[in-house]
């Protein structure tokens, strides 16, 4: 191999210490040697010679990758073995548990539907399901005492794309609820893939894994990956191993789960990350949503930019200025006077906002300590919260300039209020 420099790339792995553990342990080994392929790697040759010595370091026993470079797929190499005891080799066909990695397949899948009209992106959720299939989701009927049926018809898809919605994720209660208001904050959850997949399967009138075969993996030329288990699977399906090494059983998944049951190889993987460039405005603004949540900004601002001058569907200033509000405040906060924060801290209902450092932070009964955000000024009056771009907070003053209440803006053009306790 040549030592062409490889910078930037994208590095898509596939490790036996990640996907299909029993026990869903992973190592920090495990994560070092991500970190180091993805930000100290500059060519194929160096590739090589180090995976290896990161595997044994990390007790990987198998692993796969793929290298893209200028939105081409340049390298793809398997190296251990696929189970340790009976030693066969990974190669470049060995398929592999996604995992997670599942989601922005599903994901995909779901924005094809919303292109097409057969979801609203913005609409509920649970308005358009079947009442014993969100039952059935819920664990309990929707009549349970304690249970907030309206709260729960705020959420939709796009919050739960990007985990905004509230839901659980492995620490449900007897009865069901949320973290927060949809779309006021972050919270990676599953449970919000699976209900979605319920609407999904609804509207197309069939199973998950054929929706997303015909949407997603025939289109891209996926031909090894599917969401359920394949007989032709069993000679190249590599075992998951946990961290004493030992093999653990294959998982032949039988029903599809929008949140984890893609089996695929990370050269498949690669065709899924090199789908067609958005060339739109709206493709092109969903992509800089994306890169805020992620703190790209550079990226995101080229992105607005460009969604203006889209040859298709261009976005208006108007369109754009939402998330440039957001990025500005992100970049360049507008600096307020320690009197001024004064003046906005205080306890609204089930919304406080607190003077740290002489800084603005932002906290919400019920999310745990998780939910303290960075309060970050667009204005004198007008805040976005940290990492949730679709919401913004407006202070509100009496006629003698005391904060009177707090408006919650949402994106979406939904409003709401709450007084200041004293």
């Amino acid at each position: 191999m040549n030592g062409t420099t490889l910078a930037p790339i994208t590095v898509l792995l596939m490790t036996l210490a990640f996907f299909g553990c029993s026990d869903g342990t992973e190592s920090q080994a495990a994560i070092e040697i991500t970190t180091t392929l993805e930000t100290a790697v500059d060519s194929i040759e160096n590739l090589e010679s180090s995976i290896p010595v990161l595997m044994t370091r990390a007790r990987i026993p198998g692993f796969q990758i793929a290298v893209i470079r200028d939105r081409e797929l340049v390298w793809e190499a398997g190296f251990g073995v696929v189970d340790n005891e009976d030693r066969g080799e990974v190669t470049t066909e060995t398929v592999f548990e996604a995992a997670s990695l599942t989601k922005p397949v599903f994901a995909y899948a779901v924005m094809k539907m919303v292109d097409r009209g057969e979801i609203d992106l913005d609409g509920p959720i649970v308005d358009r399901l079947p009442v014993e299939d969100l039952e059935a989701f819920l664990g309990h009927p929707t009549d349970e005492a304690g249970y907030d049926h309206d709260v729960m018809r705020r959420i939709t898809p796009r919050q739960v794309l990007s985990h905004s919605a509230g839901m659980a994720h492995g620490n449900r209660t007897n009865v069901y609820s949320l973290a927060f208001d949809p779309g006021s904050d972050w919270k990676y959850s599953s449970d919000g893939y699976r209900m979605l997949q319920i609407l999904v399967e609804e509207v197309q009138g069939r199973p998950l894994d054929e929706v997303v075969a015909s949407l997603v993996l025939e289109p891209l030329g996926m031909t090894h990956s599917s969401m359920i288990w394949r007989d032709d699977f069993e000679a190249v399906m590599a075992h998951g191993h946990d961290l004493f090494g030992r093999p653990a059983a294959i998982r032949r998944r039988h029903q599809p789960t929008s949140s984890a049951s893609l089996y695929t190889t990370a050269a498949e993987c690669s065709r899924f990350n090199l789908r067609e460039h958005p060339d739109s405005g709206e493709m092109m603004l969903r992509a800089a949503w994306s890169d805020l949540l992620l703190d790209d900004f550079a990226s995101a601002r080229r992105l607005i930019a460009s969604s203006v001058d889209a040859a298709d569907e261009p976005k208006s200033p108007d369109e754009v200025g939402w998330l440039l509000d957001y990025l500005t405040a992100m970049e360049r906060p507008v600096e307020l006077t320690d009197v001024r924060l004064r003046t906005v801290a205080g306890d609204y209902g089930p919304r406080h906002i607190r003077v740290q450092d002489h800084e603005l932070v932002y906290l919400r009964d019920g999310a745990g300590l998780s939910a303290h955000r960075p309060l970050l000024a667009v204005s004198s009056d007008t805040f976005v919260v940290e990492g949730v771009p679709g919401f913004k907070l407006r202070v509100v003053l009496d006629d003698n300039g005391r904060a009177a209440k707090l408006m919650g803006l949402y994106q979406d053009g939904r409003t709401d209020e709450t007084l200041r306790d004293d």
